[in-house]
């Protein structure tokens, strides 16, 4: 379905502290000079956001840089599913270059996302996220399904997501 518009619904940019991230296994983090500087001691680092309440689906924006090995992962929870799991995530590719990368990380769910963690690499060393937004894709609320043509009939399945229901349509080319 095509997309309608993106509308940032939270965004950490770690100009006025660690904005709720903290380090919770192989590392440590401090907002230092308007980004969140996140040192790894290990091969799993990762780091949990504050609470928050985005209406899916969502797109999560990071701007990352570092110079380790490894490539990243955005987990979550919603209000359906409140445990972390490999069901809920969605990997990124690093270059590790130590130059600024743009990550864009489509979370396809229909739910509220209530947390967010961020694992930044695999290796240990230094990584810098300079910030993370959230925002809530809307999809026009109709897709077409099936389109059939039989000589001059034309059949079309139509879905209208908004109410639910899905209509078949048949008519003469």
């Amino acid at each position: 379905r095509p997309i309608l518009r993106i509308e940032e619904r939270v965004r950490w940019d770690f100009k006025s502290g660690t904005e709720g991230w903290t380090a919770k296994h192989h590392c440590t983090a401090e907002a230092k000079g308007g980004v969140l500087a996140v040192q790894s001691s290990g091969g799993d680092p990762y780091l949990e956001g504050p609470g928050m309440k985005v209406k899916g689906p969502v797109v999560i924006k990071a701007r990352i840089r570092g110079k380790e090995t490894g490539n990243g992962a955005f987990y979550f929870c919603t209000e359906k599913s409140r445990a972390w799991g490999e069901d809920k995530s969605a990997h990124f590719t690093l270059k590790q270059d130590g130059e600024w990368e743009e990550v864009e990380v489509p979370l396809q769910r229909g739910d509220t996302l209530i947390r967010l963690r961020i694992d930044p690499g695999g290796a240990p060393g230094a990584i810098e996220v300079d910030y993370i937004a959230g925002s809530t894709v809307h999809k026009h609320p109709l897709e077409i399904v099936e389109v059939k043509a039989e000589g001059r009939k034309v059949t079309a399945t139509v879905r209208n997501h908004a109410e639910g229901t899905t209509r078949t349509v048949t008519g003469a080319a």
